[in-house]
């Protein structure tokens, strides 16, 4: 078995949990699964596996071998598709999810100009500020905001957001401003979260990320909403620096605990775990890392 073989095999082991299944996605017999495996972590002398009473959990070194074979095995297939599509137009149907205001404002004119380039690719583009299933709502590809959460789902980075804690001058003076995180508490906070999000704030103190507790006021799924709550002197606010800069810069809103800014939402393009990403939705997915790395 070549090293190329030996990471698929290892992917497939880590993302599928145990020896069956592997063997399964694979199209072969348990027992060459776990001879392979033996080879590989005998070749490179460590334990890449251990196994609990309900799966396989890759050691912190098999973690390591993973995040690198998946990447080298990703782009081989980037590779491949691409020659791929030289020799192929893209067209069909694309189904993207985009979170309302940001994909309002940074995404959407891309995919006017990809629409432009590639007249033959259809797209339907939902704005959704919640949690979605990719394969249970049929769509091929989806910009999310925040920490991702455990999944198969590739993701491909395209940045991250800076964030500010502000709220109204008039709220301001009247509650006064918090000195440290831990007064947060004390206060009237607006809430951007989504069903069954915790209420936190996350900063970094001491070098360390550090979630703070808070009690929203009101809490709201929708960006646009927390934002004129915010200026309507409801509460103090985390939000993104990029929606409110103008209101800063005139004004009518101010930032508060400078010393202590929320650490940064990263800002990634998700799809279902494929070998062979359409040609259509491969384009989609390169055009917009090409063309957007957002930093604010």
């Amino acid at each position: 078995m070549n090293h190329l073989d030996e990471m698929t095999l290892f992917t497939t082991l880590v993302e599928k949990g145990s020896l069956s299944a592997a063997a399964k996605a694979l199209q072969t017999s348990v027992s060459t699964v776990s001879r392979h495996l033996f080879s590989l972590e005998k070749r490179l002398n460590t334990r890449l596996l251990t196994r609990t009473t309900r799966k396989l959990v890759p050691t912190e070194t098999g973690r390591l071998y993973y995040e690198h074979a998946r990447r080298i095995l990703e782009e081989i297939r980037d590779m491949e598709t691409l020659l791929d599509i030289r020799n192929a137009v893209p067209s069909g149907h694309i189904r993207i999810s985009l979170p309302t205001l940001f994909g309002h404002a940074h995404i959407f004119p891309l995919l006017t100009r990809f629409s432009a380039l590639y007249p033959a690719v259809e797209l339907d583009i939902q704005f959704l500020d919640r949690e979605i299933s990719l394969i249970g709502e049929e769509i091929d590809i989806a910009v999310y905001i925040g920490p991702l959460r455990e999944s198969s789902l590739i993701a491909r980075p395209l940045g991250e957001i800076r964030r500010v804690i502000c709220a109204s001058p008039g709220y301001l003076a009247t509650r006064g401003s918090p000195d440290t995180p831990a007064d947060l508490p004390a206060h009237s906070c607006i809430a951007y979260a989504r069903l069954g999000d915790i209420p936190k704030w996350q900063f970094r103190i001491g070098g360390k990320p550090k979630n703070q507790p808070i009690h929203p006021r009101i809490r709201s799924n929708t960006l646009d909403t927390v934002i004129t709550a915010a200026l309507d002197g409801a509460g103090l606010a985390c939000l993104p620096h990029w929606a409110i800069a103008g209101h800063l810069a005139e004004g009518r809103l101010k930032t508060v605990l400078s010393g202590y800014e929320p650490l940064p939402l990263p800002v990634n393009i998700l799809y279902t775990h494929s070998k062979r990403l359409s040609p259509k939705t491969r384009v989609l997915v390169n055009f917009l890392i090409n063309h957007i790395h957002f930093t604010s």
